[in-house]
């Protein structure tokens, strides 16, 4: 017969996995970050584009650009979203982070010709 075998974990084996999950953890946890920082700002774009469609459709039904009280958009966590410099011709959308927000675009705009700054950030 055979000695006596205690099934399940030991002290040892137990430290080993928590601090190979530990190391993974602390891995992953920048890498999200990063990622998590990009998506707030691929939403201040996206807010940016569906603002430049409304004033070209409020172009086309009106024969000029929209001011900020005649558009409707929403609220984003992150950015403030403002539409200046608008004259009969042109306008400027600009979306800047909030306070607190820590992003590497803090500030990014798009104009009625679709130019876009500053261009880093957009690629």
């Amino acid at each position: 017969m055979k000695g006596n075998r205690h099934k399940g974990y030991t002290l040892l084996e137990s430290a080993v996995v928590l601090a190979l999950t530990a190391i993974v953890a602390g891995l992953a946890a920048p890498t999200y970050q990063a990622y998590y920082e990009r998506q707030k700002v691929k939403q201040a774009q996206l807010q940016l584009m569906e603002l430049q469609l409304l004033q070209e459709r409020f172009r086309l039904a009106n024969g000029v650009y929209a001011s900020a009280d005649e558009l409707q958009y929403p609220e984003l966590d992150d950015f403030d979203v403002f539409i200046e410099d608008v004259s009969l011709f042109t306008y400027t959308l600009r979306a800047e982070a909030k306070q607190g927000t820590e992003v590497e675009c803090a500030s990014m705009s798009v104009n009625h010709a679709f130019l876009r700054a500053p261009a880093e950030c957009w690629d």
